[in-house]
This record gives C-alpha cells, structure tokens and sequence, in this order.
C-alpha cells in the first residue's frame, strides 16, 4: 500500500491513528498465533511465543463495533441513514475480497486436499455464505480442536459474528432512536451491552463458548456504546485537566500493556475459553479507543499499514498457510519463507486490486455482480458437499485402509472359529485350533476387535474372543453404567456376563488379554455422575477403571492378566495423508505424501496419564503384566512407524488396520509367549 497516503492521512484531524495502531498489533497476533499453532501441529517447530495470540481478535470485535456505531451516530444525528445504505457499504467491505477466497480454495483444495477434508471446506463456504460458519465450528471440533488445520475456513468464524452484528446492530438502534429518542437510545444501547455481557458470562461453556454469537457479540456492542462517550467534551476534558495530560497517557498506556500482557500471558487449556479470557483485552481496546491520544507518527506507521490491510492479512493467511504446509519443502527455513512472502504478496494483491481497488468496486459492487458471483460459489460449495467431495485426488485413494477387518482366506475347517458362548446377539467366539481347549481368553471394545484378522486368519493358537464395541464392563463399576453412549446398561451386563462366565471356565495358569481404548470411557463416567470434561474428573475416572479391574484381578487370583497398554492416536492430516498412494501422479513431487510414514502420538499424554494407573495396578498385583502394545511400532524419540511395507497400519485414528493388527498382534502373542 501507499505510505505517504497514510502519512498524509495521519497528519487529518478525523485520521485515528491509534485505531490503526491497534488493529496492527491484533492482526500480528492473530497471525503468528495461527502461524505457530499450524506449524507445531506438523512438528516443524515447538514454539509457544503467541499462546494468547487469539486475543487480536477481542481487539477487531471491540474496534468493529466502535467504527459502525460512530458512523451510524453521525447519520442518525444529520437525519441521512439508510439502512439499505448501510448494508451495501458492508458489502462492498465484506464480500467481494472473501468471494475470492473462496474461489481460491475451492480451486487450489481441488488438487491438493483429501476428498474428506474438500467436502468439509465446501459445508465451511456453505455456512459461511449464510453468515453462520461460527455456529457451525462449534458444533463441529472446535476452534482449538486437534483436527482445526484441516478446516480451511475456520478463521471465518470471526467474518461471520461480525456480519451478524452488522444485521443486527442498525436494526436496533433504528428502534431505540424512534421509541427512545436520540439520548435516551444510547443509553438503551449502553444498558443492552451491559445486558449481552452479564447473559455472556450466564451462557458460557468450556467447550463451544469461543465461537458463539450470545458469547462473542458483547465486545461488539461494548465498542459501539463506546461511541457514545468518545466525543463527549465533558469526558474529554475531564482527562485534559492541569496536569491531566499524565493521566490521559498513563490511561493509554496501561490500555497497551493489558493488551500486550493478555497475549503473551494467556494460554488455554484443552481449548477452553470464557468471557474471562478476554475481558482484559476488551478493557485495554477500550481505554485506548476512548484516550484518543496523540501518537509520533513514525514510531506507528509499520503498523497502521498493517492495520489497513489488516481485513485482506486476515482473511488471506490461514488458507495459504495450511496450503502450503500440504507440499514438500527442501527445510523448514525454506517452508518458513515461504509462508512469509506467499501471504505478504496475496494479502497485499488482495488489499489493492480488490479490497481498495476502485474497479472492483464498481464492477462488483455498484453493478451487483456479487449477486450472481455469490450465487455461483455458494451453488458450487452445495454441489461439492453433495458429491462426497469428490476432487482430484479420490482416484488415488488406497484401498488398503477403508476397511478394519478385512475378509481373510476360506479357513480349513479345523481353524474355523465357532461360538463357544452366546447371549443377546453376542458371542465368545474360539478361534485358532478348535481341537484344542483355549487357555488365552482376549477381551475389549473395538480396540481388540482391530487384532480379529490376526486372531482369526494369522494366528493357530487356540483362544476365546469377546469383543463389543464402545463398551467397558469388567467390573461392577462400569457393567451397571446407566448412561447410553454408544451403547447402553443392556449391552455393558450382556459383555460382563460372557466375560465373567468365561473367566469362571479357565484353569489355574490361563491368560486373559484385556486390550480396550482406555480414556474413551472418561465421558461415560462423567455422564453418569454428572461431571464436567476436567484433569480432577478425569482422574476420578481413572480411578474408578482401576479399581473395575483390581477387582477382576483379585476375584481370580490364579489367572495371569495380560492388559494393553492405550494405543497412539494419529491427527487427521497423518490419516489422510495415509488414505492416498500418489505414485502415479505429478502431484507426488509437489504433496508431501510421504511424512505420514512416521508420526507422534498426538494424545501422548491422556496416554501417558493412563499407563500410568495401569503400571500401579500391575506393580500392586502379581498375577497383572502390563503390555506395550506401541513398541510393536515405536521407532524412538517419541515417533512411530504408521507404514509397513507401503501399506497403512492404521484404519483410523486410534484403530488399527488389518494390517496393522497383524503387526501388534503377532508382538502381543510373542510377548505372552515370553513371559510363560
């Protein structure tokens, strides 16, 4: 952008620079938050500078509301509003430059995103099309999700408060100015902000309250009843007293720090924000609004040009970066600067020749061309969703990993499995040698149900199998859970009654193998007993599972209890990457389909934390070995092999694929087999 435009605009009476200022600091806030957060997703770095970096945005929200409502005063006071008006000018602001993002990532997503993730980002234009993609997120993952660097749009969650604002707000005050009065309307606007704030802080939740309108759009309305007392005189020169010129400054700069404070100090744990969280920064945003200091000119130009540009930077940043993460760098320096120059020279393109631009403007905008402009991308993003988001890339998806226990070879009828125990539809089947009696028992949710090829096809050791998914019912605890999840109290007694009938049917010596996702069931628990997700809650629950199986332990104190350690958990960019086999085509040289052979845990410590309880309960009980399912795959410093020979070890996050249970499950029988 042209400097000495805003110089020359700095040196306006009406010119607040200090606006510019603020909207600067947001927007590199924002950005580097977003920066880092995607680049420690992908492990290229570890740096945690900008944890409070999120909070740029309370600054827009705050400043949002002040601009619209000052501009709508100094209608309403000159008689001159037209809420028709009102509304063209937001679009011509809003839409045309989010219109070509839009376009943009369809057309680039096409190519270089997997067809889940494209029908995710067709449903994200979708709703966002309809000014409510806020709502959408929140019911969907999240802000702070794991899987957030797949959602290509998340950042628009913002876009889409703001536009609900600028629905709302003229309507509003249109009303309190005709029934009020002008005075007595502010006032109402005043009281009403006071209002969202209290209902705010009443409606707030840990998990969804960052993206929800009823939690949000208070800062907004605290910035337009700003408005009201910027220009006051009687306010105005209470802070231009004698001496009050100190007071007016140290206002300012305390506004500063709290803003600066925020974002360097705060840090969410598990995502989970309330009104709290960035009241400090709406406070700061508001006592530098209202001081509407002068400031030297050349200490703040680098950031009022940020801060101009700060529309396009924000809207631009987030789908360039996570794009450019998808393709295969040199080093991380070079992937660094890339990102660095690609979303400067997009933001910049976007800022002049779209946003500012006067041809553009008058094409779009005073013609209605982004009628139909809307129209086709929002018919687009309709017809993607609708077609499974099918892309480019659907053909070269690997089929090896659609399905977690494949068919295996016709069986001779001497190691075809058969029921040994049925109840309600479930059955303890014995697999392996049927000429033999079994003296290993296997026993879990799905997370055992992933080894039934190996135990069926691969193995010949004769064994007894039950297996249910989304059910953990070894003990009284669990077995006589009410809540329905999944499944219900009627399938948890079904599992404990086959499994305690087994149990009573071993011999002195037998094995019984417990392999189940462990911290899955942390939201039984807490359904039952009406608790909220939390680290205290989720020990409790721990502490619940361990005293289920003590008990299982101790009841049969002859038997040798073999349970599994948790599995990994794969993000969603590792799955996916695991989902295609780009050998035979160009986009080989250019994705990086290759980084999804080895990966980190990404849930290391909820399984850390229950490993843990399963060591205590194995030193605590001599007949209990615990067993490392993961160094089957571990390759050392914390990464695991997600490949064997090409072919994907893994069907799902957590669940392994048929291949993979091959894998675990012949370290599993080899370990047992050792320890005999």
């Amino acid at each position: 952008m042209n400097i000495n435009w805003i110089l020359k605009k700095m040196q306006q009476k009406k010119y607040r620079v200090d606006l510019d200022l603020l909207k600067g600091i947001a927007i590199i806030s924002v950005v580097l938050y977003h920066f880092f957060s995607l680049l420690n997703a992908d492990y290229v770095t570890n740096i945690h500078l900008f944890d409070g970096g999120f909070l740029g945005v309370d600054v827009f929200f705050v400043i949002s509301g002040f601009l619209v409502a000052k501009g709508l005063n100094s209608q309403f006071d000159q008689g001159t509003f037209s809420l028709i008006g009102f509304y063209k000018k937001r679009v011509a602001r809003i839409l045309p430059p989010f219109l070509i993002v839009c376009i943009f990532s369809l057309a680039l997503g096409y190519f270089l995103v997997f067809p889940e993730v494209y029908k995710e980002l067709s449903k994200e234009i979708i709703n966002s099309l309809l000014f409510k993609v806020n709502l959408y997120f929140a019911h969907n993952g999240g802000y702070f999700s794991l899987s957030s660097s797949d959602k290509i749009l998340l950042h628009i969650w913002y876009i889409s408060i703001l536009i609900q604002f600028y629905i709302l707000y003229p309507v509003i005050y249109s009303f309190f100015n005709k029934f009020f009065g002008n005075s007595k309307s502010k006032i109402a606007v005043t009281l009403l902000s006071l209002a969202l704030f209290i209902l705010a802080i009443v409606l707030q939740n840990k998990n969804s309250s960052y993206l929800l309108t009823q939690t949000r759009i208070w800062e907004l309305f605290f910035g337009a009843s700003l408005s009201f007392y910027s220009n006051n005189e009687r306010l105005t020169n209470s802070l231009k007293l004698k001496n009050g010129k100190i007071i007016h400054n140290s206002l300012f700069t305390l506004g500063l720090i709290l803003i600066i404070v925020s974002i360097f100090s705060t840090s969410l744990t598990n995502g989970q924000w309330l009104v709290s969280t960035s009241f400090a920064t709406v406070i700061g945003t508001m006592l530098i609004i209202l001081c509407n200091v002068d400031i030297n000119t050349k200490l703040v130009t680098p950031f009022a040009i940020l801060g101009k540009s700060s529309y396009s930077l924000y809207l631009w940043h987030w789908p360039l970066i996570i794009f450019i993460l998808k393709c295969k760098y040199t080093n991380d320096v070079a992937l660094i600067l890339t990102i660095a120059v690609v979303v400067t020279l997009f933001s910049y393109l976007s800022y002049k020749f779209i946003e500012t631009s006067k041809i553009t403007n008058n094409i779009l905008v005073n013609h209605y061309m982004y009628i139909p402009l809307y129209v086709l991308v929002l018919t687009s993003a309709w017809l993607m969703s609708h077609n499974d988001g099918a892309n480019y890339l659907s053909k070269f998806m690997n089929n090896e990993i659609k399905i977690m226990v494949k068919d295996g070879p016709k069986l001779d009828e001497k190691y075809t499995p058969h029921n040994f125990l049925s109840l309600n539809g479930t059955s303890v089947e014995q697999m392996g040698d049927q000429k033999e009696t079994p003296h290993i028992f296997f026993a879990g949710d799905s997370h055992l149900e992933h080894f039934v090829y190996f135990l069926k096809n691969i193995n010949k050791t004769p064994i007894y199998v039950l297996y249910m998914r989304g059910v953990l019912a070894y003990g009284d605890e669990f077995a006589n859970l009410k809540a329905q999840i999944i499944m219900g109290p009627k399938e948890r007694k079904t599992f404990n009654s086959l499994f305690t009938q087994v149990l009573s049917r071993l011999k002195d010596g037998d094995t019984v193998v417990l392999s189940n996702r462990w911290d899955g069931y942390a939201m039984f628990y807490n359904k039952e007993h009406n608790l909220e997700s939390n680290d205290a809650n989720f020990k409790k629950f721990i502490a619940a599972m361990i005293s289920d199986l003590q008990q299982v332990v101790r009841n049969h104190p002859n038997l040798k209890f073999y349970v599994l350690s948790q599995g990994i958990t794969l993000n969603d960019k590792i799955l996916n990457c695991l989902k295609i086999n780009l050998n035979d085509s160009i986009l080989n040289k250019v994705l990086d389909s290759n980084e999804c052979k080895v990966s980190k845990d990404y849930q290391a410590k909820t399984r850390i934390t229950i490993d843990h309880a399963l060591y205590d309960l194995e030193k605590n009980n001599r007949n209990v070995t615990i067993i490392d399912r993961n160094k089957a795959i571990e390759l050392g410093y914390g990464f695991y092999r997600t490949v064997d020979n090409n072919v994907p070890l893994f069907f799902d996050q957590n669940h392994l694929s048929s291949h993979g249970g091959e894998v675990i499950g012949e370290y599993i029988m080899k370990t047992i087999n050792e320890k005999k």
